[in-house]
């Protein structure tokens, strides 16, 4: 999953990061539908901006919360990482 992370920024709880794909980034790349969806599926509501995938977190959540986060999006890092192969 690492190789499709590129431009990572994290600052607190705040996470943004664009998916690397042969496409050009911007806000209207559709990993960012495919990435909503599959969070949606994995009862996890996150929005991308086009390419670029980001987390802000409310400051009120929990522990087990932000680590079910993290993973649905190491989930579908790794679902595409598997298309590509």
């Amino acid at each position: 999953e690492a190789s499709l992370i590129k431009n990572l920024r994290l600052l607190g709880t705040i996470l943004a990061f664009e998916v690397h794909t042969n496409e050009e980034d911007g806000y209207l790349h559709n990993v960012g539908a495919d990435f909503t969806k599959f969070c949606l599926q994995h009862g996890v509501y996150l929005r991308a901006m086009g390419n670029t995938i980001y987390v802000m977190p409310p400051y009120c959540i929990r522990k087990k919360e932000m680590e079910k986060t993290y993973n649905v999006i190491k989930e579908f890092l790794n679902s595409l990482n598997k298309k590509n192969q």
